[in-house]
């Protein structure tokens, strides 16, 4: 399935797809990435003082499932300041 079209299905709006993996006949894992380049606090939602110290590992988060098929969602965790 094009990349796209899973941003289409995901309905997701601040997150854009970037690999579809397909671990078993029962489970996918999609890894997205986020749109923006600097993230906002989440405290304050501001972007101005933010320090971007980089990623620590990837969360897994469960989606819906479609078709019988668990959906994981592969996203960065970020690490803010």
């Amino acid at each position: 399935m094009h990349n796209q079209y899973t941003d289409f299905l995901l309905r997701l709006p601040d997150v854009k797809t970037k690999q579809v993996l397909e671990i078993n006949e029962s489970t996918l894992h999609i890894e997205v990435t986020p749109i923006a380049v600097r993230q906002a606090c989440p405290c304050c939602q501001l972007t101005e003082h933010v320090i971007s110290k980089g990623q620590n590992r990837v969360r897994r988060i469960r989606h819906l499932g479609v078709g019988g098929q668990r959906i994981y969602l592969l996203v960065p965790a970020i690490r803010l300041f």
